[in-house]
């Protein structure tokens, strides 16, 4: 594992706090001499561990000079603590510092860094490493959700692959789903440790959006209900993106003083014309205070939009609309895409 370029960053951050001992040395000198100090660091990898572990080190401090170090200060990244460490370090001896991995540890790789500082304007930092990956106690890869997007009429489908970190195996009891639109499988990799849970949209799901979970009971005392949201969206063969606008609250005055603003308001649809040729559309509103024209995109399956505000026209208020989208495909010669907005004052 290499160190990331944020922890590089706070490393030198760190080094440059302690910078009256480089006095003799230039901004960029310095900055080559640090980095090659953390590039070269010892390093202590504590592989994989759960966020409960127990993780410590004790990292050796040698002082190969005549006079003795006295330890001024010493920066860590959280949440790494000092447990242990020797003030000071005669000539010819070795001193320690240990360090211990505390809370919270949030799941994911590690990277932290520990720079002792001392005393001595002469005496360089010394720079250690710790590097390792953190683990929920049940982790989900990519992540315990599902969101699957298809089209009416064709089957998808998207796996999780579930991990048990704990020491004790988990079982999985039941799974509970009532969604008509999936089909849910639960298939065991490796008992008691690893699992892959499967979500398939129906072929003959209807068109739309659904929220809803599978609930997994389970073993485990402590977590015995997991619950997996699942989303999905069944798309029509002719659509847009997105499928409603909010243009928010228009401030008038603020129009006036600054009328480049209302540039920002422009906003977009996308429509969607899937296994088809020749796609033409129009579209229009019923709001007075908009302007609509659309321009064909580069891929010939789609259109784009846009809807423009015409700050003269405007009318204090609150407006619920719509944008109205004729095409030239019979099964769908209408495409209605709500729009919302709030106007404070007139113009």
């Amino acid at each position: 594992m290499r160190l990331g370029s944020k922890r590089l960053a706070w490393a030198l951050m760190l080094a440059f706090t302690w910078a009256d001992g480089a006095a003799a040395q230039t901004a960029d000198e310095r900055l080559r001499a640090v980095r090659k100090q953390i590039q070269q660091a010892e390093v202590f990898d504590f592989g994989i561990v759960r966020q409960t572990d127990l993780v410590e080190h004790t990292f050796q401090v040698r002082n190969p000079g005549d006079e003795t170090l006295v330890v001024k200060n010493v920066q860590l990244t959280p949440p790494l603590t000092i447990t242990k460490m020797s003030r000071q370090i005669r000539p010819g001896e070795t001193g320690s510092v240990t360090v211990q991995l505390g809370q919270p540890r949030p799941a994911g790789d590690f990277e932290g860094l520990i720079v002792v500082q001392f005393t001595r304007e002469d005496a360089p930092e010394v720079f250690f490493r710790v590097q390792g990956r953190v683990v929920r106690p049940i982790d989900f890869d990519p992540f315990p959700a599902f969101y699957i997007t298809t089209f009416r009429g064709e089957s998808k489908q998207q796996s999780i692959e579930i991990t048990n970190n704990q020491s004790e195996p988990l079982k999985f009891l039941k799974v509970e789903d009532h969604s008509p639109r999936i089909a849910v499988d639960l298939a065991t990799i490796e008992p008691g440790r690893r699992y892959r849970l499967t979500v398939t949209v129906k072929p003959d799901a209807v068109a739309g959006k659904m929220t809803g979970s599978i609930r997994l009971l389970t073993s485990d005392e402590r977590q015995p209900v997991i619950r997996i949201p699942v989303n999905t969206q069944v798309r029509e063969r002719v659509y847009t993106f997105p499928d409603a606008i909010a243009l928010g609250l228009i401030d008038t005055v603020s129009l006036k003083r600054k009328p480049e603003q209302a540039a920002y308001l422009t906003q977009s649809v996308t429509v969607y014309q899937r296994n088809g040729t020749g796609f033409e559309i129009a579209a229009e509103t019923d709001l007075p205070f908009l302007r609509i024209s659309k321009r064909q995109a580069h891929l010939k399956d789609r259109f784009e939009v846009l809807i423009e505000v015409i700050p003269e026209k405007l009318k204090a208020g609150s407006f619920d609309g719509s944008i109205r989208i004729t095409t030239n495909d019979r099964e769908f010669p209408l495409l209605a895409v709500p729009l919302t907005c709030a106007v404070k004052d007139d113009w």
